[in-house]
């Protein structure tokens, strides 16, 4: 409902069916962030697949930024930042960043915009002046993917705002963070949610796209002492690494996925007692076996040929009357072949697919118990 190109409600119900058709197809389904596990487990209940959470911890490359606590400059920068596609700019809330500017009625607040298209920049400044701040007080760069140079824009500004009307999660606003910078975040996105678990976080996440609402946040910021601020996010990053870590999110997560495959043996395998189980396992970890087939895919315009060479591959006629190939093709029996050392081409009707894999995990199985 933010995105102001044609038909965007529509489009957005096409991805949302296909993301969900994918989750029910998934063995695991990974959210990051709560929003996403909130919205996805009520997607997926009917299929009553569970949904994993998994939080980013914080960036140890913008750890290493020191600020400086005092500012001889008068002048306080209020940075907003992403990617700033012209089509989001309802959705990442830039336009009340820019009215929260405004109704602070103060010359010496100045935002900075990190995120125009390469080359857009004056086109971004105009859309954004039309909301009525000075262009003095108003400054556009393009999107920054230079880690060194994200580093030395943390240490100019005074305070980061990630004011997003709706957000997955929002790494932007992490990254700040990291960086030992103020932050102010959009109660409706998956880090604002995450940050009101925290005691610390409480009162840096704004339940409101009510530009006022962002304007009295971010001038109660400037009124404090620039080293007290300073403190407060080393307190709230502290209190947000010791929840949220890579390391553990990453642990939980392999644990998960182990669990699932470790503790998901069949019922025919644990019927026929430990040692099958153990073999089960031992195949699972440790068995291979050699393919000698591939999955080929021809594509190209419509009576450019893909018909005729999968025939050539195959050792059949050429036919210069071969009906043309409407749309994609995916059926296995009609483009998946055996391949034997590379050679002797011939078409399969055989699902070489899961029940293959189940097929040469049996014999591993079976291999293993009888050599014990």
């Amino acid at each position: 409902m933010y995105k102001n190109y044609a038909n965007a409600m529509a489009k957005r119900e096409g991805r949302n069916r296909a993301e969900v058709d994918l989750c029910q197809i998934a063995d695991l389904v990974v959210a990051v962030g709560p929003k996403l596990k909130e919205v996805f487990s009520s997607y997926l209940r009917s299929s009553h697949q569970d949904v994993f959470q998994f939080v980013p911890g914080t960036f140890k490359e913008f750890s290493v930024v020191e600020h400086a606590t005092t500012r001889a400059n008068a002048k306080f920068k209020v940075l907003t930042f992403g990617r700033g596609d012209l089509e989001d700019f309802s959705l990442k809330g830039y336009d009340i960043a820019v009215q929260a500017i405004v109704e602070l009625m103060d010359s010496s607040y100045h935002l900075i915009f990190v995120g125009a298209p390469d080359g857009k920049q004056d086109e971004v400044a105009k859309m954004l002046c039309q909301t009525g701040i000075p262009r003095n007080q108003l400054f556009v760069r393009s999107f920054l993917k230079d880690k060194q140079r994200l580093r030395k824009l943390f240490c100019e500004v005074d305070v980061a705002i990630m004011p997003s009307r709706t957000g997955g999660f929002g790494l932007t606003a992490l990254e700040a963070m990291s960086a030992g910078l103020p932050i102010l975040v959009s109660g409706n996105s998956g880090f604002g949610r995450t940050l009101r678990g925290l005691t610390e976080g409480k009162s840096v996440v704004i339940d409101s796209d009510d530009p006022k609402e962002w304007a009295k946040a971010i001038d109660a910021i400037r009124q404090k002492p620039r080293i007290q601020r300073l403190e407060e996010v080393q307190r709230l990053r502290r209190s947000y690494e010791e929840r949220f870590s890579w390391e553990r999110q990453c642990q939980s997560l392999v644990e998960r996925m182990w669990k699932m495959v470790y503790d998901g043996v069949p019922d025919e395998i644990k019927a026929r007692g430990p040692r099958a189980k153990l073999a089960y396992e031992n195949a699972l970890k440790k068995g291979e076996v050699k393919l000698y087939r591939a999955r080929i895919m021809l594509m190209g315009k419509d009576r450019a040929g893909k018909t005729s060479l999968k025939k050539s591959f195959l050792g059949l006629p050429f036919d210069p009357q071969e009906d043309s190939t409407d749309g994609i093709q995916v059926d296995p029996s009609k483009f998946e072949v055996k391949v034997d050392q590379v050679k002797n081409w011939k078409l399969t009707n055989e699902n070489l697919g899961v029940s293959q894999f189940m097929s040469d995990l049996a014999k591993m199985v079976a291999r293993e118990i009888q050599e014990d």
